[in-house]
């Protein structure tokens, strides 16, 4: 399993999770991929505020562009009641 952090709010944060098979010849297979939303929280389980994420690389910085469309399509399916 190889995560990374691909975006972050104010206090959410996504990432990308990706799941490998291991052959004899130590030769990965992608076989499964997954954005798990987590939210940074206190002691007493309030939102606290994560630190903001460098973009380095223009990978990078197209995984931003791309989760900042899937936050926006999260947000509209919260409000629709989806």
């Amino acid at each position: 399993i190889i995560g990374k952090l691909t975006w972050v709010g104010t206090s959410s944060m996504e990432v990308l999770v990706e799941t490998y098979v291991e052959n004899i010849k130590r030769e990965r297979s992608l076989i499964n991929k997954a954005y798990l939303v987590m939210v940074s929280i206190d002691e007493n389980d309030k939102p606290v505020r994560v630190p903001r994420l460098t973009l380095e690389t223009e990978e990078q910085k197209v995984e931003w562009k791309n989760a900042e469309i899937r936050h926006m399509i999260r947000r509209e399916r919260k409000t629709d009641g989806i």
